[in-house]
């Protein structure tokens, strides 16, 4: 319907009307609005517009923050692996995941001159390493008698530690092998663990170096970290070939085990320095390998309940056992035992990882004992632990 037809009908019907209406409506007085409300508001749309606005901008510029931060954070790279270099000394090399140098240390404050004049930030990997090299060569570090070196790589990814250790592998020895130096390069793919780091820092020496004297162990309980801890890489594959053992099981080498191993014994021979005294001690101490003690007290001294530090907290580490002490020798009562948890973590710390089958606390004469099955790699590990101290007992691999 028109507008004009809808105001005739309008007037039509109150020119009608009974009463005047018309006039009545127009006499009565109109306070007028201060503001429009939302029916007269013309313009709503626009100020909605006007409100959404700084908004829409604060929102567009945390955006662009956001993705300038990213772009940041990516370009940064922080660290993706930390590479153990240990050749008597130890070296630490972090780099990103583009295989850029971010931090070069080494593991004792007195050998810092070592790498005082390299510039490695940002440096590739591999160049670095070079540099190294050619440091240690000169400072009498790495020679034809002393070419042994043990690469370890620690990345979450496993694959990637690998390939990177492969890589690092073929790098030294083509660099040793310009300087006439028939290099040996073991190298390792390694896990984080807090048991190993623990140890490597109350032995002083790496990570990577820590990790090949656990693995040494697992292959032959009777051997000691106290013991294993002060011996040269050169020394350390001496006392496996000396105990017939194949370290090919835990470490890698493109060296067969006989040419290792001899390469090794004829370096001994041939070393007029005074690692040959050091060689007498090690002959000297294989006796002591036979000892009838437990399999490795090393580990005693990392879980005797931090008694000389936190004895407070020592209790959250323990479940209470409710037994009767007439059950025991006079003097030996059980009184608590540590949980599961830190049980599973000692074991787990030998192993170096691995699913845990099965655990059980059983009483073993005089003390209750702990045993950990764990299946890691194919491998079964049976762990006895002394539920009292933390002690390891026992320790077996199955195939």
């Amino acid at each position: 319907m028109k507008k004009n037809k809808i105001e005739q009908y309008i007037y039509s019907a109150i020119d009608k009307a009974p009463v005047d209406l018309f006039s009545n409506i127009k006499s009565q007085s109109v306070n007028k609005m201060e503001s429009h409300d939302f029916i007269t508001r013309q313009n709503n749309h626009e100020d909605s517009k006007r409100y959404w606005k700084p908004i829409m901008a604060f929102s567009s510029m945390a955006a662009v923050f956001l993705l300038v931060f990213i772009g940041w954070w990516s370009q940064y790279n922080p660290i993706d692996s930390v590479i153990y270099l240990d050749v008597n000394p130890s070296i630490q090399v972090s780099i990103d995941k583009n295989e850029k140098v971010i931090d070069l240390k080494t593991l004792k404050s007195e050998d810092k001159d070592l790498i005082a004049n390299i510039d490695y930030k940002d440096k590739d990997l591999y160049w670095v390493t070079e540099q190294l090299l050619d440091v240690l060569i000169a400072q009498g570090y790495i020679d034809t008698s002393h070419h042994t070196m043990l690469v370890s790589v620690l990345n979450e990814n496993p694959e990637i530690g690998s390939k990177q250790s492969i890589q690092l592998n073929s790098s030294i020895r083509e660099h040793l092998q310009k300087q006439s130096i028939k290099g040996v390069v073991l190298r390792q793919a390694i896990s984080k663990s807090n048991t190993v780091e623990d140890f490597a820092r109350d032995y002083e020496i790496s990570v990577g170096k820590m990790t090949f004297i656990r693995n040494l162990i697992i292959l032959d309980p009777d051997l000691k970290v106290e013991e294993l801890s002060v011996l040269s890489l050169e020394q350390l594959v001496g006392i496996s070939a000396k105990t017939g053992l194949d370290i090919k099981r835990i470490i890698e080498v493109d060296q067969g085990l006989d040419e290792l191993y001899q390469d090794e014994f004829d370096d001994d021979h041939d070393d007029d320095s005074d690692t040959d005294d050091d060689d007498d001690e090690v002959d000297d101490d294989d006796n002591d390998y036979d000892d009838d003690s437990d399999s490795d007290d090393d580990y005693d001294d990392d879980y005797d309940d931090d008694s000389d530090t936190d004895d407070d907290n020592d209790d959250d580490d323990y479940d209470e056992i409710d037994d009767d002490s007439d059950d025991f020798d006079e003097g030996i009562l059980p009184g608590q035992v540590i949980g599961q948890e830190k049980a599973i973590e000692i074991a787990l710390g030998l192993t170096g990882g691995g699913v845990v089958e099965d655990i059980e606390l059983n009483e073993d004469d005089t003390y209750y004992t702990y045993e950990i099955e764990i299946v890691k790699d194919g491998m079964e590990y049976d762990v006895k632990i002394d539920a009292s101290s933390g002690k390891i007992l026992e320790f077996e691999i199955e195939d």
